[in-house]
């Protein structure tokens, strides 16, 4: 694939954060073991050279994949991976040795116990896929699948006027706008909001945009996308048009977060939290900021590379690794409950 395509398509559907949802949206099984049908040595070596070539070629720190590469190369001379029959097995140990080099919560190696299909041009997986009718008949059923009513899990109206926004995932923009501004609709009246992502484990940057826009009054920068190697920063930016009303900059905004919120919706929260226009509640979230690229490896085999990673103009970094810090710290579990507290005690 040449970089110009790749880049390409990264730079026109900017905000690809898919690593939580892609097992479930494309339809394939968790991993199981499958210790009664061991990879031949042939068969493994030339899948982890493959790998190795990948991160080569798209790993977002060069030097690290090269590093990488050594450990990796140094573990297969030593006999490391020569009786790990379970797929999943080799898979989580190739895991862990890269991550050993980089603490990187989106480089993931994978293991699927049915035959992955083929890879199709460009290579990679798309950031945001458009409405072509395709998607619509296919891909739309997929994400509905994963993703109730495509991510938007609850908008109701709480005691006090206060509005509900439970978020279980980010699904491609143009599957969750109509579902934002439905949700928008409903809660544009109330006093205060409450988005909750505490059970959201990511998905696509760009529906995030798309639903931080419902909160500014004006053109507001977000977070910006960041891909060394091709030299290019492609900025990130609420949306001027919506679909429904805005409910505008001057109402109180919390983000109920916990740690397994990840991702794509680590990237919504921190993007408002650095403009100061949400409180983050809760607990720190899991740290994963690198937007990435999916890579068929072998029949059973498959590698998430991330290829470049979020920045913020105002904190001048992100929250990969160290998660997004919360203004209110406290259990998830009593987020919503003491939030609601908070705010009765303000009317």
């Amino acid at each position: 694939m040449k970089i110009a395509i790749r880049f390409a398509v990264l730079a026109g559907l900017v905000g690809f954060y898919f690593y939580a949802i892609a097992p479930m949206l494309f339809g394939v099984s968790q991993a199981r073991d499958d210790a009664g049908k061991p990879m031949a040595e042939s068969e493994r070596k030339q899948m982890i050279q493959l790998l190795l070539a990948r991160l080569d070629g798209f790993y977002l720190v060069p030097e690290k994949a090269s590093e990488m590469r050594r450990v990796v190369e140094a573990a297969e001379a030593a006999g490391k991976y020569d009786h790990l029959t379970a797929g999943n097995q080799l898979a989580n140990a190739l895991t862990n040795d890269l991550r050993s080099v980089r603490e990187d919560h989106h480089l993931t190696v994978e293991y699927k116990s049915i035959v992955l299909g083929p890879e199709e041009p460009p290579q990679g997986s798309k950031p945001d896929p458009g409405p072509d009718p395709g998607l619509l008949a296919a891909g739309g059923r997929a994400v509905a699948g994963v993703f109730r009513n495509y991510g938007v899990a609850e908008a109701s109206v709480l005691d006090g006027n206060v509005g509900y926004l439970r978020l279980s995932g980010f699904s491609p923009s143009y599957l969750a706008a109509p579902k934002y501004a439905s949700a928008m609709r409903k809660l544009h009246d109330t006093r205060a909001m409450i988005v909750d992502l505490r059970d959201n484990g990511g998905g696509y940057g760009a529906a995030g945009e798309v639903l931080a826009s419902y909160f500014f009054d004006q053109r507001t920068r977000l977070n910006d996308t960041v891909y060394p190697r091709e030299g290019v920063t492609v900025e990130g930016w609420t949306a001027e048009k919506l679909d429904g009303p805005r409910y505008g900059q001057q109402k109180p905004v919390y983000i109920l977060t916990s740690r397994g919120t990840f991702s794509a919706a680590e990237d919504f929260a921190y993007a408002l939290q650095q403009q100061k226009r949400a409180l983050v509640v809760g607990e720190s979230t899991r740290g994963g900021a690198h937007p990435v690229e999916l890579f068929r490896l072998s029949d059973h085999f498959r590698v998430w590379v991330p290829t470049g990673w979020s920045h913020n103009v105002i904190s001048n970094g992100n929250w990969d690794r160290t998660g997004v810090k919360p203004d209110l710290p406290m259990d998830a579990s009593n987020a919503l409950l003491r939030i609601q507290d908070r705010l009765a005690a303000q009317r």
